[in-house]
């Protein structure tokens, strides 16, 4: 190694010999025949550096390129010096050292290449080869280089003398390390030496066993909640033969053992704090060693066995969040209603055939000794044994607390608690000085601290005594109730709320916390628009009255509307329709008042009804707005292209109508209703809607009331069967309506006014109105394209963006409706640091805008941001990502198309990867496009003060620049 290299007289041996082999991108590797080294310029850029030979490593230092230089000489390049081979000082003396040096085109820098044979020899095969493990997934191996050999080639089997796999070539060392491999797995190995004319054949074999592993992780570790204690449970990996438990007070650790050399697949830690959160891993070994923790899992141990809350709203499970999964079924229909704290479980059964309960899992008492049981309980009527709870396995094994164990006095409406089992008889406590109520919660607790049992009604006791039973004793009981009895006794007649057991008993200030709760948040408010107002609702939350505030700034200041409610819900009035308004509600108990509710909002409107048919197909036309007055469809209709999106398409061949719910005119007096139609034909008394009750209780507008001088006109008619149909409550129209295109229809009602629009136009007016929709009361029959008459023909063509709103609409705003909004133009996005600034002009008549955003041109578009301006910074976007947007007008009337899309690349910050070619003496640099933006710079050397931009190099993600210094650094800085 390190031998310079000279020149010599040829004589032909083969430490004259070289062979040259091709590495890609122009570049060889120089291999001496003799020595089966490297030629090497020592690794320096220094001119004059002799050159010497090294066994080959890939280096720069190692890779020549070799160029006509003219007369059939050539010269030798080194890669990592640019520097050519010379003769040192021009020497023609044998011996003279072969230096690199500046390439200045003399003779001693000129070689002439002979070929002296095709091919060298094909080395021989390796010798001594050797496989040793170095761990469960590593064997390392090494063998006798041979003269001649380039590279090896290493083959590995899992079965003796193969067949081999190759798993390695170019292997330019004598050894060699396979890793990725399975643990306790034995693998044989053969290795073959390569040069340029062939391979060698395989070495003798070699074996080597990889190390045993350790197990791996346990899976699936649960735990289970108990009072100052966990059970922990696990899946097996395979080879484990026992485990370790480890327990932190801290996410991720440190863990401290807490036992180890547990043999099966479960564990209970007891001695804990209640209160405390504890972090469990579980680790598996055997005679090899300790695998990896399993995944961590948290348990905060507490007395609490079961908590049944009842705030669902529907189904047939009570869920307990108590942690220990008890989850209640309810049995032959219980419902839910509103609670003492939200929901509460409701039975109201007073009949055997709709007995109403819920039943607890097995074993809900195992192994309890002091207990608590505490919940709320509404009674609506009293029947002696009707049971609050009935755990056991039968008539002869139990424990129940009932709401009247007699119907005398003075002892009727007081509790009972009793316990027996099949060996020991009955042992009970009952009330002696408090008298239930009814229709009204009431919160009643039983606790058992040692062999004393106390009875407790809103917090005071109501009677104690000594029992020596304890749930314990029961085994485990399979039959557990609530609101039923072992016995054929009564069902509930009433509501439970927050039922809780206990593994301890509670002490009488306790008692006293649970029965007198602060107030809390008014749980589940909701808000229902509707014209200039908003009804609210809400559950209870520990509260019995309350106070609704309200605010048209997100987070207030609320103003207090009204305070004093019983009630759970408040209808607002007197609001301005198209204003957001936020609201809280805060209730109060004996205690005072608690904290506001989350906090909901609501836009009032006076968009009563929007049909826009834009669905594809089905039998339900949406309601777009806040009422849900969703249309039936009858016999068919189809949905096809209309003047705005899709449009319902009647054919009156097929009696085909749609329908709207009952009462979908309710408390309307001022109105407009309007919409597109299209017409394929005209007959007389056709309707396009038509809201009544029947032939003497109508509302209608027909396309056609006179096949003679008034054919193919609009008419506006109400009648109620007080006041029959005639001039002074109908509309007609002067106009003729177009047959084959879209028009614009609206009837407008304000007093004793009524207008006529088609297309924009008034065409009929009437002062002398004296109904409106309120005047015909709650109408069940609301068609569009049918007549209360069945005589009528039905609608034969196609309607659009039907609409019904709760004020009469000037002359001005209908004529907007002739006219959808232009769409936005010159939608601008401007990228920067984690975030794009984007800009349109303003559209006429547009009152807001919806800006949407997607990941490629085509979205598809999802709505980022509704805007009254005319920019937007969107910054939940990230450096080096892509977005799409596009922008859409909106006022009254509706939507306009969306913009043209445009899109950004937001520049990445992260250190990028700067590739560069050289063609025809130029410099290409390449970097990422999601780096546009960053800056090529050059240096001379690697100072920092002396690093210069290229110029317009930050305009794209490419430049091109001439290759005039061979001694340059580059890189990419941002910004």
């Amino acid at each position: 190694n390190g031998a310079q290299v000279v020149q010599q007289t040829f004589e032909g041996d083969n430490t004259q010999q070289w062979f040259l082999t091709w590495q890609g991108n122009g570049w060889y590797r120089a291999t001496n025949v003799a020595t089966a080294k490297a030629l090497d310029n020592g690794g320096t850029s220094n001119v004059g550096e002799n050159l010497v030979t090294q066994p080959w490593s890939g280096a720069n230092s190692q890779l020549w390129k070799f160029t006509p230089d003219g007369d059939g000489f050539w010269r030798i390049e080194s890669a990592n010096s640019g520097l050519v081979a010379d003769v040192n000082g021009g020497s023609t003396a044998d011996g003279a050292n072969i230096i690199q040096g500046n390439y200045t085109g003399s003779d001693s820098q000129q070689w002439l290449f002979g070929v002296a044979s095709a091919s060298q020899p094909i080395p021989p095969t390796p010798t001594g080869l050797a496989a040793a493990p170095a761990s469960i997934s590593q064997i390392n191996l090494s063998w006798t280089g041979n003269p001649g050999a380039i590279s090896y080639n290493v083959k590995r089997a899992t079965v003796s003398d193969g067949p081999y796999t190759t798993v390695a070539v170019s292997v330019n060392t004598t050894n060699f390390s396979d890793t990725g491999l399975l643990s306790a797995t034995t693998y044989y190995y053969v290795v073959s030496a390569v040069n340029g004319s062939g391979e060698s054949t395989n070495s003798t074999q070699a074996s080597a066993t990889t190390l045993a592993a350790p197990p791996a992780a346990p899976t699936n570790l649960t735990a289970i909640l108990g009072a100052n204690q966990v059970s922990l449970s696990w899946t097996a990996p395979a080879a484990a033969t026992s485990y370790n438990v480890k327990r932190g007070t801290t996410s991720g650790g440190p863990y401290t053992v807490v036992v180890s050399g547990v043999t099966s697949t479960n564990y209970t830690n007891t001695g804990l704090t209640n209160g405390v959160t504890y972090y469990y891993v579980v680790s598996a070994s055997n005679a090899i060693g300790t695998g990896a923790d399993s995944t961590e899992v948290s348990v905060t141990p507490s007395p609490l066995v079961v908590q049944l809350k009842f705030d669902e709203t529907g189904g047939t499970i009570a869920a307990d969040s108590s942690g220990r999964a008890f989850h209640a079924t309810l049995v032959n229909g219980p419902t839910f209603g509103v609670g003492m704290f939200g929901n509460a479980l409701v039975f109201v059964t007073n009949s055997f055939a709709t007995a109403k309960y819920a039943r607890l899992p097995n074993g809900v008492t195992s192994g309890i000794t002091n207990f608590t049981v505490s919940t709320w309980v509404w009674i609506n009527s009293f029947s002696t044994w009707q049971r609050i709870f009935d755990f056991g396995t039968g008539t002869g094994n139990y424990m129940f607390l009932t709401t009247q164990y007699t119907a005398n006095a003075p002892d009727y409406a007081k509790l009972r608690f009793g316990i027996r089992t099949t060996v020991a008889a009955e042992q009970y406590v009952s009330g002696t000085s408090i008298v239930l109520p009814t229709n009204a919660w009431t919160h009643v607790a039983v606790t058992r601290s040692g062999n004393t049992v106390s009875l407790y009604v809103n917090g005071a006791l109501a009677g104690s005594g000594s029992i020596t039973l304890n749930p314990a004793d029961l085994g485990v009981t399979t039959q557990n109730y609530l609101g039923k009895s072992q016995w054929a006794d009564p069902y509930l007649d009433g509501n439970l709320d927050d039922f809780r057991l206990y593994s301890h008993a509670m002490s009488a200030g306790e008692i006293v916390a649970l029965a007198n709760p602060a107030a809390g948040a008014p749980l589940q408010l909701a808000l229902v628009p509707g014209y200039g107002q908003a009804t609210l609702s809400w559950l209870p939350n520990a509260t019995t009255n309350y106070t609704v505030k309200r605010s048209t700034v997100s987070g207030g200041p609320y103003t207090t509307i009204i305070t004093g409610l019983t009630n759970l819900t408040y209808t607002d009035t007197g609001l301005s329709n198209g204003v957001t308004y936020y609201y809280v509600v805060s209730g109060a108990n004996t205690g005072g008042y608690g904290p506001n509710s989350a906090e909901v909002s609501i836009t009032p409107s006076d968009l009563g009804l929007n049909l826009k048919f834009d669905e594809n197909a089905g039998t339900i036309a949406a309601d777009s707005s806040f009422r849900a007055c969703n249309a039936t469809l009858v016999n068919g209709p189809t949905f096809t292209v209309g003047k705005i999106n899709n449009a319902l398409t009647l054919a009156s061949s097929s009696s085909q109508y749609a329908t709207l719910p009952t009462g979908v005119l309710n408390g309307l007096t001022n109105c407009t209703i309007m919409g597109w139609v299209k017409l394929n034909t005209v007959t007389t008394w056709q309707r396009i809607f038509d809201f009544g009750s029947g032939t003497t209780d109508y509302m209608f507008l027909t396309t056609q009331y006179d096949p003679g001088a008034n054919a193919n006109k609009l008419r506006f008619a109400i009648r109620t069967p007080a006041v029959p149909e005639s001039a002074a409550n109908q509309l007609s129209s002067s106009v003729t309506t177009p047959i084959g295109s879209w028009a614009h229809v609206a009837v407008v009602l304000s007093g004793s006014t009524g207008r006529l629009y088609l297309n924009g136009a008034q065409v009929a007016i009437s002062t002398t109105m004296t109904l409106n929709p309120s005047s015909l009361g709650t109408t069940t029959l609301n068609y569009l394209g049918k007549s209360q008459f069945g005589a009528d023909p039905y609608l034969n063509g196609s309607l659009d963006d039907f609409r019904i709103y709760n004020r009469a609409l000037a002359a001005g705003e209908i004529a907007m409706f002739q006219t959808q909004l232009a769409a936005p133009n010159s939608l601008d996005a401007t990228p920067g640091n984690a975030q794009v600034q984007l800009t349109w002009n303003n559209v006429a008549n547009a009152t807001s805008y919806t800006l949407s955003r997607a990941g490629n041109s085509g979205g598809p578009f999802t709505a980022i941001a509704q805007l009254s301006g005319t920019s937007f910074t969107d910054t939940n976007v990230v450096n080096g990502g892509t977005y799409y947007y596009v922008i859409r007008a909106a006022n009254f009337t509706g939507e306009s198309p969306d913009s043209l899309p445009v899109g950004v690349q937001l520049v990445s910050l992260a250190p990028p990867y700067l590739s560069f070619t050289i063609s025809g003496g130029e410099l290409q640099f390449n970097w990422p496009a999601d780096h546009t933006g960053w800056r090529l710079q050059m240096s001379t050397n690697l100072s920092t003060t002396n690093w210069q931009d290229v110029p317009d190099s930050d305009a794209a993600n490419s430049v091109s620049i001439p290759f005039t210094n061979r001694n340059a650094f580059f890189r990419l800085v941002y910004p």
